[in-house]
């Protein structure tokens, strides 16, 4: 479990502390002859509630090897005790910043391990004030699909004030990952990006998109995006990367997140080839479940119809203004001129009724076999167009079971051994700051 920095938070609960002690003296005893507070100083008392109040790993509940959730970092339940603040109430005004200061906020938005929680803002909600503006590091694993529908709304919730976002995307968490399709993320786009109108440089945040939502936040100073695929999409990661160098989101302070380059980080480590879900017990929450999947396929569909629509309507436009300005230089009666070949110019309403019989959702019917070369042609110019542009030098890191191998030295013998059994994961992790 990755635990926030300590140093640029060591005397935030102190400064807390002399503010509630200085507001209610009548109501804390002072304690004035405990050895505790009148013998060791306040740095010696902070390291020993720093160290009683992180959370840690119980060894003797480890998750399950083949569970979507179980990852590096997180093997093993977590455990945190709040003895301490229950001993006295000076201790209490003295340490009771340090266990959302050395902790991350985990949240499971999918596919939760049996101790997680699936909304950070259940833990929010039971925060004092002073605890919410200490400077929160947030943990969301989310699948894309609530990225891009569910996460505008939890950004634009007031109680959502993180010093510090880190959202991470399993193996698992892309579209459609079980039928191996392309791995494609845009923060501009409203709704699952489309591979074949990815988004430019230039090109503004689209109304509703994920990357838009980050408007609503106020004080981020860091955004961390982990992207985890199977090696064998590495090229597909590699264009990922290339493309989010020109992401900036803008924040809600007049502020801006900028990718640093040299943060950029990847490793791999090995898990299962075969994952278990566990689905609820209760029917009513797998009636539930289902029912969300459909309505968010159904809305899904109706997107990318209206992306369809749009893009029609815009080809049919280029070719009306083709049709007009070709006959604009028609050749004058009476001049001679090379017959042109008997192909009349389609129109454009004849162009959009056959592009609209080749497409799915818009009244006509579907061509699979020119989607599927559409969509191979639209793959392959995407893959080339990545293994052109140069990729960042990344400190590969591995994680195989074994003795830890440098990058500059890895077998790929040893990658083979570990594929047979195993699955190995390509995980790259890209870093903005607020600037």
């Amino acid at each position: 479990m990755s635990i926030p920095s300590q140093d640029r938070h060591n005397d935030l609960p102190q400064m807390f502390a002399r503010t509630i002690v200085k507001e209610s003296p009548g109501k804390m005893h002072p304690q004035d002859d405990c050895p505790l507070f009148k013998q060791l100083p306040s740095e010696v008392r902070n390291s020993i509630w720093r160290f009683a109040l992180m959370a840690y790993d119980d060894k003797e509940k480890p998750y399950e090897e083949d569970r979507y959730y179980t990852r590096p970092g997180y093997r093993y339940h977590s455990r945190m005790s709040f003895t301490l603040l229950q001993t006295c109430r000076r201790i209490y005004l003295e340490a009771h910043m340090f266990p959302v200061i050395m902790n991350e906020i985990v949240a499971w938005c999918y596919r939760v391990p049996p101790d997680g929680i699936t909304d950070p803002v259940f833990r929010l909600v039971r925060m004092r004030p002073e605890q919410l503006c200490s400077g929160l590091t947030i943990h969301l694993f989310t699948q894309q699909y609530w990225l891009e529908d569910s996460w505008p709304a939890l950004a634009g919730n007031k109680l959502m004030n993180p010093k510090t976002l880190h959202i991470t995307f399993r193996h698992t968490d892309w579209w459609y990952w079980e039928n191996r399709e392309p791995i494609v993320i845009d923060p501009k786009q409203r709704g699952r990006p489309s591979i074949s109108f990815l988004s430019e440089a230039a090109d503004p945040f689209q109304d509703s998109s994920w990357g838009a939502a980050f408007r609503q936040l106020h004080g981020l100073g860091e955004f961390k995006l982990e992207l985890e695929t199977v090696i064998t999409k590495q090229t597909e990661m590699g264009a990922i990367v290339a493309q989010a160098s020109t992401w900036q989101f803008p924040l809600g302070d007049n502020k801006i997140l900028v990718l640093d380059e040299s943060k950029t980080t990847a490793s791999i480590w090995t898990g299962p080839h075969k994952l278990h879900l566990d689905e609820p017990a209760d029917p009513i929450i797998r009636g539930a479940l289902s029912r969300q999947r459909f309505i968010r396929r159904n809305r899904q569909r109706q997107i990318e119809s209206d992306r369809l629509r749009d893009k029609i309507a815009e080809i049919a436009s280029l070719l009306a203004a083709l049709q007009a300005t070709s006959s604009a230089f028609e050749p004058v009666s009476g001049t001679s001129a090379s017959p042109a070949p008997d192909r009349p110019v389609p129109s454009s309403s004849h162009v959009s009724s056959t592009v609209a019989n080749q497409q799915p959702g818009l009244g006509g019917r579907h061509d699979q076999t020119h989607d599927d070369q559409t969509f191979e042609a639209a793959l392959l110019q995407t893959q080339q167009a990545a293994l052109q542009r140069p990729l960042p030098q990344l400190h590969l890191e591995h994680d195989l079971g074994v003795t830890q191998v440098e990058s500059g030295s890895q077998s790929s013998s040893q990658l083979k051994a570990a594929e047979v059994t195993k699955q190995v994961y390509y995980v790259i992790t890209l870093r903005w700051f607020a600037r």
